[in-house]
Order: C-alpha cells, then sequence, then structure tokens
C-alpha cells in the first residue's frame, strides 16, 4: 500500500499494493474484470496485482486496467527461502513471503524469469514453489521488494 502526493498539491492517493485475485487459490475470489470498478469506487489511480506465486492474471490485468484509466502494477508475492539449511530438511512453513513488484520492463523480465525459476526447480518439491536469495539477487534488477507481512524475513 502506498500514499503518495503531487507535488503540485494534489490529494493523498492510497494505492492498493498486495491485490489477489482468484488466481491465488485460497486468498481470493476476485475476478480481474471487477478490480478496476473497485478502484475507481475508492478513488484509486493505480493497483497491483500479487497474486501468491504466479502470473497467471498479468495479462489480462495489464489489458484491462488501462481500459478503464487505472495503472497496472505488476507484481507477485513469492515464497523465499532465505535459510542457509539444506532446503531438504526444511518445511514449507519455513519459508518467507515478500510482494516484488516490477518499476520498469527489466523488472517485469526478471519477475517472469524468477516465476520460471520457481516452476523449473527439480528437486525439493515438498516446499512448494519458492526461491532463494541468491537467485533473487541474480535477479533484482527493476524490482521494488515489500517484505513488511507477518509471514516475511524482517
Amino acid at each position: 500500500m502506498v500514499e503518495f502526493a503531487n507535488v503540485m498539491g494534489m490529494e493523498k492517493q492510497f494505492i492498493h499494493l498486495r491485490t489477489h485475485s482468484r488466481f491465488s487459490v485460497g486468498a481470493s475470489t476476485l475476478t480481474i474484470k471487477k478490480i478496476p470498478a473497485l478502484c475507481l469506487g475508492a478513488g484509486m489511480g493505480a493497483c497491483a496485482l500479487t497474486d501468491t506465486n504466479l502470473m497467471s492474471g498479468c495479462a489480462e490485468f495489464s489489458d484491462v486496467m488501462p481500459k478503464n484509466k487505472v495503472q497496472p502494477i505488476i507484481g507477485i508475492e513469492i515464497s523465499l527461502n532465505q535459510h542457509n539449511a539444506d532446503p531438504k530438511i526444511l518445511r514449507s512453513e519455513s519459508l518467507s513471503k515478500i510482494v516484488l513488484l516490477a518499476q520498469n520492463h527489466d523488472g517485469y523480465l526478471n519477475l517472469c524469469d524468477l516465476n520460471k525459476i520457481m516452476y523449473m526447480r527439480t528437486e525439493n518439491h515438498h516446499l512448494g514453489p519458492y526461491i532463494s536469495f541468491d537467485e533473487l539477487e541474480q535477479n533484482a534488477a527493476g524490482l521494488i521488494c515489500l517484505s513488511g507481512a507477518h509471514t516475511g524475513p524482517i
């Protein structure tokens, strides 16, 4: 969530930076087509889509939002393995959650790469999809990281 005021003296505007759609099974039933109306009704000029460990709704979100005069922000809530222990002995509950937002085109491409890394992993399937700090570091350009959730690493 972000509050910002234009330097020219415009009113502050609230922006959701952690919105889940129906693609985040168990977290939301919200369809992407309903998001613009909710944003406009709340006076939001932008909104971030951050589904859990996937980017399946990003194409539809990027298409629907501008048509309704709402700026789309592409992101993902991603599982992070911040431990030095062997992943074979970890449990999925030990993973942290962070939100990554694309700041620019490079950031979007890095989100896609991280998403691919999670699902192309050939070992430690008991943890589900996740990334490591090293993988995040290698693909960090153009990304903004939010880590303040109750399951975050901080």
